[in-house]
């Protein structure tokens, strides 16, 4: 069984190092992610809030809030935003940019596809092509 494996696997070892090694990074980044701040924006209350000059204004749980908007100029108008909290800090709340959700998804998620996509060359596409060159040899 053991030399079945071996034979199966035989020339896949660097691409099983890869593939860790991306497999590793992504765990790190997922980890990361989870810890940040941010993280809210993935499993906290998302809700509209209204905006005037660079304060945000929004009620939770009963009481309202207030949380700056650096990003906004001093004097602009009154408008909606979405923010995100935790119900348990409210005070705690962020304003995720459209550009957060996918940058900080495609960070996570790129290294777990570039495994996968080694995965899939050196222990399909390799182990086959050397196959079928053992083969020609013996005819």
């Amino acid at each position: 069984m053991k030399q079945r494996i071996r034979t199966a696997l035989d020339g896949s070892g660097p691409y099983l190092w890869a593939a860790s090694f991306f497999a590793v990074l992504g765990a790190l980044l997922a980890t990361a992610q989870i810890l940040s701040s941010d993280f809210v924006i993935w499993n906290g209350h998302c809700t509209t809030a209204s905006e005037e000059g660079g304060i945000v204004f929004f009620q939770a749980n009963g009481q309202e809030y207030t949380i700056d908007d650096v990003a906004s100029p001093a004097n602009s108008p009154t408008h909606t935003v979405t923010i995100c909290y935790y119900p348990s800090h409210p005070q705690d709340a962020i304003i995720p940019h459209p550009a957060a959700y996918w940058f900080e998804g495609t960070l996570v998620v790129t290294p777990f596809l570039i495994a996968l996509a080694i995965l899939t060359v050196g222990l399909v596409i390799v182990p086959a092509r050397m196959q079928r060159r053992r083969a020609s040899f013996r005819l």
